[in-house]
């Protein structure tokens, strides 16, 4: 009986020996997976950490050219802003300078106008003294006619007077 015994428990300690090295395997089957798996996940981590390096590396130079060509539209456009400004300080002066000469030659067009027109006042009144003078003239003129030819009738007239006195 103990060595029924010993048997049974000699085939059942075989028995949990191969359950053991079954499991064993199986361990050691699933170890190599995990290890498998481990190195699977960390080779993709490095590998995703190196493909975000590379785009943030290339993110960067490209940020850099970005910059590079903003800076130097930016001074292009303060280049130009400055000969903006420079023609504008230009135009103003010459506008000033045109302004002044326009207001000097309106100055001197009104002054040269009162100048013409009290021109034109002495004129007109030189000619309207000279028609007065004329008129006068004229006047004086006829009245002599008349008187003359007054006298002349009243001559005529004291001679017929004569002649008809002296007739009778």
């Amino acid at each position: 009986v103990v060595f029924a015994r010993a048997v049974v428990a000699e085939e059942w300690v075989q028995e949990l020996q191969c359950k053991v090295n079954e499991l064993q395997e199986r361990k050691s089957a699933f170890q190599q997976e995990c290890a498998e798996l481990t190195q699977k996940r960390q080779n993709e981590q490095q590998q995703q950490q190196q493909q975000h390096l590379e785009a943030t590396a290339a993110e960067r130079e490209e940020l850099k050219s970005t910059a590079v060509r903003l800076t130097s539209a930016l001074a292009a456009k303060v280049l130009q802003v400055a000969h903006l400004e420079g023609l504008l300080v230009e135009t103003n002066d010459a506008l000033t300078a045109e302004k002044q000469a326009l207001t000097a030659a309106q100055a001197a067009q009104e002054k040269e106008m009162v100048l013409a027109f009290e021109a034109q006042s002495s004129k007109t009144e030189e000619a309207f003294l000279l028609q007065v003078k004329r008129t006068h003239h004229e006047r004086d003129a006829a009245m002599t006619e008349r008187d003359a030819a007054m006298l002349e009738r009243n001559a005529s007239r004291d001679d017929a007077d004569l002649q008809h006195a002296a007739a009778q």
